[in-house]
């Protein structure tokens, strides 16, 4: 392709620019399909090994299972079966890799803090593994490769840290991080790297993507670029380690684990995806989305990512070639819908609206 022309719109300025006909970061999602369906919003969706089976944080403030294709619905914990002293709230579910046992953390029934709880893939067996009197809040647990450890959040606000322990009984715990904010922890396949979001860095982006090894040294930032209403959190490994998903306020994002390559996978203005998680054939993903009008709580989903060719923009569900006439406004949220009609009358020619990291 030849040099081609293009106007870009960005922080409310036109700048004329040169396009080579270079990949854009952007891509599709195709086969979307809802879960479930619930009032009380759902949340937290996590694979088992072999993406058979989805776990996430749902009714009656409960920790579920479900088959891949939404079937099967079953409970194993309860806000109320989980605390004998009241009811709390049951969230972040992860799978040890050999399916046998989730780890998950839950609300007490204050809502002051959190512990972290193991549970059989069965319900039986509920064991707590971190206790208030010691950890004020622990949250997020994920496990190693062999199952032995559970890396982990504790504290709140600018108290918080990561921190690995024994999965067994929760001994022998070690903490990772010591600067700024540190949350949702999350080991690569093989237990050699944790990633986690942080607020370290400071500036207009709240929270940025970093990378560490599992002994905490080496760690680095991922992300530069992100909303200033919360920036980038939740993030999580590709079951083979090589990309990593994450919640680009209020998308979804996946890019590769150095950080290169980064993608922008969800683009709908009325809806916002929160959470998410890659199968082992590295393109579906599961994810919680709350539709913003009419309001609904969140609601898991699957779907398929589907790359979008090089020199091509996805735009509201079409591949657009580069070679086209355009416009593309870029910079997440930089131009309010209202200004939209304002600046295309203004130049005078069509438009293809679009987001580019």
């Amino acid at each position: 392709m030849g040099i081609r022309y293009g106007v870009v719109i960005r922080n409310l300025t036109i700048g004329i620019v040169l396009l080579f006909g270079m990949g854009m970061a952007y891509a599709l999602l195709g086969s979307e399909m809802q879960l479930t369906n619930n009032t009380t919003g759902d949340i937290f969706p996590t694979f088992n090994s072999d993406a058979s089976k989805i776990a996430w944080g749902g009714p009656s403030n409960g920790i579920w299972t479900m088959d891949f294709d939404g079937t099967n619905k079953f409970q194993l914990t309860s806000g109320s079966s989980t605390w004998p002293t009241g009811t709390g709230v049951d969230t972040s579910p992860d799978y040890r890799h050999d399916d046998l046992k989730i780890a998950f953390s839950s609300r007490n029934p204050t809502g002051s803090g959190s512990e972290i709880f193991t549970i059989n893939a069965d319900g039986m067996g509920i064991q707590q593994i971190t206790f208030r009197a010691t950890v004020p809040v622990a949250s997020s647990p994920s496990y190693n490769q062999d199952g032995t450890k559970l890396v982990h959040s504790r504290g709140v606000g600018a108290g918080g840290d990561i921190w690995v322990m024994d999965a067994a009984n929760g001994a022998n715990p070690a903490q990772l991080t010591t600067l700024g904010a540190n949350f949702q922890p999350d080991y690569n396949p093989a237990g050699t790297k944790i990633t986690f979001w942080s607020d370290r860095a400071g500036g207009s982006v709240p929270s940025h993507i970093f990378i560490m090894n599992d002994d905490g040294t080496g760690q680095t930032q991922l992300t530069t670029t992100g909303s200033p209403i919360l920036g980038n959190i939740a993030p999580v490994f590709s079951a083979d380690g090589t990309q990593i998903l994450f919640t680009c306020f209020p998308n979804l994002c996946l890019m590769d684990a150095d950080g290169s390559n980064l993608m922008q996978i969800t683009s709908d203005s009325n809806a916002r995806e929160i959470t998410g998680a890659l199968a082992l054939d590295g393109s579906t993903i599961t994810f919680s989305r709350d539709q913003i009008s009419p309001q609904q709580d969140s609601e898991i989903w699957t779907a398929v990512i589907q790359a979008t060719p090089t020199g091509g923009v996805a735009v509201g569900g079409e591949l657009i070639p580069l070679d086209s006439t355009m416009v593309l406004v870029a910079g997440t949220h930089s131009v309010a819908a209202w200004m939209i009609p304002v600046i295309v009358s203004a130049i005078g020619i069509g438009i293809v609206i679009a987001r580019k990291f």
